[in-house]
């Protein structure tokens, strides 16, 4: 969520991206203003969900985000000895 008590969405994702830069992000919030969701997605967010969200709207798109992010870690990793490449 965008406002939260101790430290707003953007200051958490900030956090977030300092210690796990490649980690899939979803935001859901009620109070998003076209600034806000710009700002977001310049910062990489995979998805912004409005309140109220529906849940069988996050079952179907979550494992589809963590799926997209598994196939670009695979693609981006070096390849390991042994795994072919002609060796």
């Amino acid at each position: 969520d965008h406002e939260m008590p101790e430290l707003d969405g953007l200051g958490t994702l900030s956090e977030l991206r300092a210690f796990a830069p490649r980690l899939p992000v979803a935001i859901v919030s009620g109070t998003l203003s076209p600034d806000l969701r710009a700002r977001y997605e310049k910062l990489g967010i995979e998805a912004i969900y409005a309140k109220p969200v529906d849940p069988r709207k996050l079952r179907e798109n979550v494992p589809a985000i963590l799926d997209k992010h598994r196939r670009l870690a695979a693609a981006s990793a070096p390849a390991r000895p042994g795994s072919g490449g002609g060796e």
